[in-house]
């Protein structure tokens, strides 16, 4: 336990060094003293002198007391791991509850759907991810509308088949083709908004941790694991009713008169940003021209279940919304005699912007 020592009002040797305290300096010294004995934890272990550091070295008080205390046992804690992340806990994160980064330091490279990093501070730092989320959902995500008209046609081919007699016949065969009467692209990324409106984190249920919240979770599910193959995504969605616009598509691509299949597709890039593992391993699986001669000697069918089956891989749980400029209709009325024209007209491989 600790000792409460009082110093007396008046210190009978002298202070040869120091200035004499007045009557007021001194009750407030003895206020402080007793608020820091009151503030400081309690230990069981007093260690006693021995009787070689007594003579040379004794920690005594005035009325010969010892108060040197031994810490050895003394539980030391660092501060709280999460108390000093910058991620928030909260599941939905509004664009202004949160500062986009000016700048992320992680190495990256860039391919026509996303942009990845092999970044070790990135794979191993929980505030290094978001943060490296932050900076690059900041560019928003393309969007085409690719509409198409096909139908296929039967022809019958007559050919000579010779047997194992050496006999010879003629044999009618059916193929069946898909030709493309109409194929081209609106462009629509102008009618997606410049910055995202809202990012959420949808973890796992047997991963949330009360302490952490949603965002924590999921990050941590990345950074902690020593996975050499593991993989962390966000994914950037566009609020827009696509399922209604391809009904109002065919629709007027209906009117032209034609009656075969229609194909309204609406296809993204840049939509995806991923962090992967700093690893030898995965720079290999991830290499491009890994993949060119795995696909050309057939390997991939032996290794691509093996990677699929060991990778770590934390997908479709982080994304971030933009919201699109103008109505669907709007939209669709805007561009209405461009669509037209095309069917009409046959175009293939022709690309606008839609306006």
């Amino acid at each position: 336990m600790w000792h409460r020592e009082i110093f007396p009002q008046k210190v009978q040797s002298p202070m040869p060094k120091y200035a004499k305290l007045n009557s007021d300096d001194d009750d407030a010294a003895h206020s402080a003293i007793e608020m820091s004995q009151h503030a400081l934890p309690v230990y069981d272990s007093i260690a006693a002198p021995t009787d070689t550091e007594s003579s040379s070295s004794s920690s005594c008080c005035v009325d010969g007391s010892d108060t040197r205390i031994d810490f050895v046992d003394a539980p030391i804690e660092p501060p709280s791991y999460f108390n000093v992340s910058s991620i928030p806990r909260q599941r939905v994160l509004l664009r202004s509850q949160v500062h986009t980064p000016v700048s992320c330091s992680a190495e990256i490279q860039r391919t026509s759907q996303s942009v990845l990093t092999h970044d070790s501070d990135v794979a191993s730092n929980p505030d290094a991810v978001f943060n490296y989320f932050l900076f690059y959902i900041a560019e928003k995500p393309t969007m085409k509308v690719k509409i198409r008209g096909t139908h296929e046609e039967t022809h019958t081919e007559m050919r000579t088949v010779t047997d194992s007699n050496g006999r010879t016949r003629t044999e009618s065969h059916d193929t069946t083709k898909t030709v493309t009467d109409f194929s081209f692209t609106l462009d629509v990324t102008n009618y997606v908004s410049e910055t995202w409106e809202r990012i959420e984190a949808a973890p796992k249920r047997e991963m949330v941790e009360p302490e952490l919240g949603e965002w924590r979770a999921v990050i941590e599910a990345f950074t902690r694991s020593e996975n050499p193959l593991k993989e962390i995504h966000m994914h950037k969605e566009i609020e827009w009713d696509v399922k209604q616009i391809r009904t109002w598509l065919e629709a007027a691509v209906r009117t032209t008169g034609y009656c075969h299949r229609v194909h309204i597709d609406f296809p993204k890039s840049n939509d995806t940003v991923t962090a992967l593992a700093d690893s030898d391993l995965s720079h290999c699986a991830n290499s491009f021209v890994t993949k060119v001669l795995c696909f050309l000697s057939c390997l991939w069918i032996l290794f691509l279940p093996l990677f699929m089956l060991v990778r770590n891989n934390v997908t479709g749980q982080l994304h971030a919304y933009y919201l699109c400029r103008g109505t669907e209709m709007e939209f669709v009325s805007r561009n209405m005699a461009v669509i037209l024209h095309a069917v009409v007209h046959r175009k293939i491989g022709e690309k606008y912007v839609a306006v």
